[in-house]
């Protein structure tokens, strides 16, 4: 949801909802359910993350009390796909492609990885050079 905020720190996801000017409850079996570097907010409750070669869908699910206020959420992974990375790398940032329908993520050593949301397969692996 727009009024949120999510701050990894610790490998803990701590969501803060900017128009009640408080952290919210996060209920998981895992506390370190994010162990992430990035994440993208996906406009529908749920959000992109990358770990590692792993890039995973989560789905937003709020409880509110009887005054329509967000008092927990929890996070329900939707999709997880392993990224055709090479050795001794790891994903280190990504973003939205301009129509939003893909993502490109880049790893440590550049490769440069473009994915598809809706087929959900890779486009293109991309080796850039560096010397």
């Amino acid at each position: 949801q727009d009024n949120y905020l999510g701050i990894v720190a610790d490998n803990h996801l701590f969501i803060f909802d900017r128009c009640q000017e408080r952290y919210i409850h996060l209920n998981s079996k895992n506390r370190n359910i994010i162990n992430a570097t990035n994440l993208i907010y996906n406009r529908d409750h749920s959000f992109w993350s990358i770990d590692n070669d792993i890039l995973t869908l989560y789905k937003i699910e709020e409880e509110k009390d009887k005054n329509g206020f967000t008092i927990m959420i929890r996070l329900r992974v939707e999709n997880s796909f392993k990224l055709p990375l090479d050795k001794s790398t790891r994903l280190s940032a990504f973003c939205y492609s301009s129509n939003r329908k893909e993502l490109y993520a880049i790893s440590t050593h550049f490769q440069i990885i473009h994915f598809d949301i809706k087929t959900k397969r890779v486009i293109n692996n991309i080796r850039l050079r560096y010397d």
